[in-house]
């Protein structure tokens, strides 16, 4: 893994991977706190998109 310049990827890391962001709305407390910590939390993806398809999707939003 290597972090893209310019939105292109180094020579050494030529394959691009898309960019997720997961955005949690938690309700308005007094003091909120994670299980993990007071600043962290963690998030998994899984892929079972079909390769084929997901490449195509993939290709259309680098551009």
């Amino acid at each position: 893994m290597a972090y893209s310049s310019a939105r292109r990827c180094p020579a050494s890391h030529p394959v691009a991977l898309p960019t997720m962001k997961l955005l949690a709305a938690y309700p308005a407390v007094r003091r909120p706190r994670l299980s993990s910590g007071a600043f962290s939390a963690h998030a998994d993806f899984m892929n079972g998109w079909d390769q084929d398809f997901l490449g195509e999707r993939v290709r259309g939003l680098n551009h």
